[in-house]
C-alpha cells in the first residue's frame, strides 16, 4: 500500500514539552484524514519525534499508529526577510497497532509504512494563530509505502508461489 500525505502543522511547542499536532489528509491506496500527535527532541542539526497517530479514511475505517521520526533540519535560514524559523527533511515509520474495516483487513497490525517527507515552520504567526514561541503554522508533505508484518505482499496477500 502507498499514500502521500500533506498536513498542516497545527502546534509546534518547544522540543521536549509537549505533543505538536499535524492534521492533514491522505491520498493514494488509503484515502483519507490523518491526525498526528508527536514529541520533538532536537540536538541540531539532527531531530527525531515519536508519537501516534489515526487515519480515517472515506469509508469511515480507521487506522491507529505509532508514528517514529527521524531528520536533519535546513542549515541557515531563507534570505531577508526571514520566510521559515524551522524547515527540514525527514525519514519515517508509521506502525500499525489497530484499526476497523478494511484498512485492518488490508494493512493488519504489525504493518510499517516507510517514508520520507520535508516540514516548513513560517517565523511569525498570523494574527489570531494559537502558536507558541511566535511560530506560526507549518506545512509538511511525506510520501509512504508500506511493508507487511511477516513478508507478506500488499493487499495482506501471500508471497506469490514460485
Amino acid at each position: 500500500m502507498n499514500f502521500t500525505q500533506l498536513d498542516m502543522v497545527t502546534l509546534f511547542p518547544p522540543p521536549g514539552t509537549t505533543a505538536g499536532v499535524r492534521v492533514g489528509w491522505v491520498q493514494g491506496d488509503i484515502n483519507g484524514t490523518i491526525t498526528m500527535n508527536s514529541i520533538l527532541t532536537a540536538s541540531p542539526p539532527a531531530f527525531t519525534a515519536t508519537g501516534t497517530a489515526v487515519i480515517v479514511d472515506t469509508n469511515g475505517d480507521q487506522l491507529f499508529l505509532n508514528v517514529a521520526f527521524k531528520g536533519t533540519f535546513a542549515p541557515g535560514s531563507s534570505p531577508p526577510p526571514s520566510l521559515y524559523a524551522v524547515a527540514g527533511s525527514f525519514s519515517a515509520t508509521y506502525t500499525v497497532t489497530g484499526g476497523t474495516g478494511q484498512l485492518i483487513t488490508k494493512a493488519p497490525v504489525g504493518t510499517a509504512f516507510n517514508g520520507t517527507g520535508v516540514a516548513v515552520q513560517p517565523q511569525v504567526a498570523p494574527p489570531g494563530a494559537p502558536s507558541p514561541g511566535g511560530f506560526g503554522p507549518g506545512a509538511a508533505f511525506s510520501q509512504f509505502s508500506s511493508s507487511q508484518k511477516g513478508g507478506q505482499g500488499q493487499g495482506g496477500q501471500g508471497p506469490k508461489p514460485k
